[in-house]
């Protein structure tokens, strides 16, 4: 008991006292095998351990020992806000922590880099997303209509074809899908299941992102939705949503480009309206 409040308050206490303001952690290798505990002999991970890492992303290896205890656990999910690389940053000191266990091959270390990040605006945030990639060349073009609309519907934020020169010079496609790393499996599913594909790439990316919010303004044609994105400066820019705008065009048979004049009017109009 006496060491887990050791942990738990010495943990804490040395975030609060170098000032961290966020926390990024490494997948976490749990190890194999049994341990012997107050309760008995458990299967490792432990029932605790197991039940505090729900949600976080976690790996077994070949070493026979439990390399994640629970007050470890318990920690580290409730200290960091993401998993997995190491954030861009700029490294100000870097801290060792060696354990008396000895593993056999393995250094019984933990380490911590603490730095600072690449500062901006108020009005963006920074995440990070997966590009996944593949090549075709032998797929009816025809196809590329409802293969986009299911890749979007299945997680994915932005889906493009790039035309390319291939091997043998023949013309090809690049399908690129931007996605987030929750939706991996299912994009990448859609891509094996409705391409010719035999395989994809998969790229980790970094964005920036303006703040951005959905409303609503009323055109002749009903209520449509525009997204305003915040800039740096506190300005905001709108545009109409294509969607809405075409679903319009459809129903109505008006252009499309008509449809969007008359919505971004109608947006000029509210804004003078609350100036």
């Amino acid at each position: 008991v006496v060491d887990t409040i050791v942990d738990v308050v010495g943990g804490l206490l040395g975030c609060a006292i170098l000032g961290i303001e966020q926390v990024t952690a490494s997948p976490l290798n749990l190890g194999s095998g049994l341990v012997k505990t107050s309760h008995g002999t458990l299967p490792i991970p432990v029932p605790a351990t197991a039940e505090l890492l729900k949600g976080v992303p976690i790996y077994t290896s070949e070493i026979q020992a439990e390399l994640t205890t629970p007050t470890g656990a318990a920690l580290v999910t409730s200290l960091a806000t993401n998993f997995g690389s190491m954030p861009e940053m700029r490294v100000q000191s870097i801290g060792h922590g060696a354990g008396t266990w000895q593993i056999p091959g393995r250094p019984n270390l933990l380490r911590i880099f603490i730095g600072e990040g690449a500062r901006m605006n108020d009005l963006q945030a920074s995440d990070r997303a997966v590009m996944i990639e593949t090549n075709l060349d032998d797929m009816n073009p025809q196809i590329y209509d409802i293969l986009i609309e299911r890749l979007l519907s299945s997680g994915a934020l932005d889906v493009t074809l790039t035309p390319v020169i291939m091997k043998q010079g023949r013309p090809g496609i690049i399908l690129g899908a931007l996605t987030t790393r929750d939706h991996v499996d299912a994009v990448t599913e859609i891509m094996f299941r409705e391409t010719t594909t035999l395989g994809v790439r998969l790229h980790d990316v970094a964005r920036t992102i303006l703040s951005r919010k959905e409303t609503k303004v009323k055109t002749k044609y009903g209520s449509v939705s525009v997204k305003v994105a915040t800039m740096n400066d506190g300005t905001q820019r709108r545009s109409p949503e294509y969607r809405d705008c075409r679903q319009i065009a459809q129903q109505t048979g008006i252009p499309v480009r008509d449809v969007m004049d008359e919505v971004r009017r109608a947006i000029d109009r509210a804004q003078k309206k609350h100036a």
